[in-house]
């Protein structure tokens, strides 16, 4: 399928234009080498964040983040959690793997449609906006980040890792 930039409405706070780039058959675009009990449907960044690949992180930028999962679990889930990290090499310090800044271990069912709870083979959006820290300056690019949605025990639905350059 042609990758392009797309038009699109999204709902962040009142209704703006913004772009949309699917990313996951994107080069970099990897999953996590653990076991996963979700099939990734599509992954897409939405706005001004993400108008390239990679994406240009600049502090202070806001980019949403829209994962089409299918759950095949084979038993209903009440909870899920989101982590999003940064997989980055430190200016001074060399390699970390840091939590971005409140988006660990984060409640993400408010941020899915349908909300929870999800049947076995029921197709999931999550809509995840992030706020790029000013942090992001101490970073040499490019980085990776990581995001990873489990259920209620923890386990895995989801883990994905997208290259990003720091602006």
């Amino acid at each position: 399928m042609m990758n392009h930039l797309i038009f699109c409405l999204l709902a962040i706070s009142g209704l703006q234009l913004c772009l949309s780039l699917r990313v996951d058959n994107l080069k970099g675009f990897r999953y996590c080498k653990i076991p996963q009990m979700a099939k990734l449907e599509r992954v897409d960044v939405l706005g001004k964040a993400c108008n390239q690949w990679p994406c240009i992180m600049t502090p202070g930028r806001v980019g949403t983040f829209q994962v089409t999962m299918t759950q095949e679990t084979g038993y209903p889930i009440n909870h899920l959690k989101s982590d999003i990290f940064a997989n980055a090499r430190l200016k001074i310090g060399g390699r970390r793997r840091v939590g971005l800044d409140g988006e660990t271990e984060k409640p993400a069912c408010p941020f899915t449609r349908p909300g929870c709870p999800f049947q076995s083979h029921q197709t999931i959006v999550i809509s995840k906006t992030v706020k790029v820290p000013q942090q992001v300056r101490l970073v040499k690019s490019p980085m990776i980040v990581e995001f990873r949605i489990t259920d209620e025990f923890d386990r895995i639905l989801t883990c994905f890792m997208a290259p990003v350059i720091v602006g």
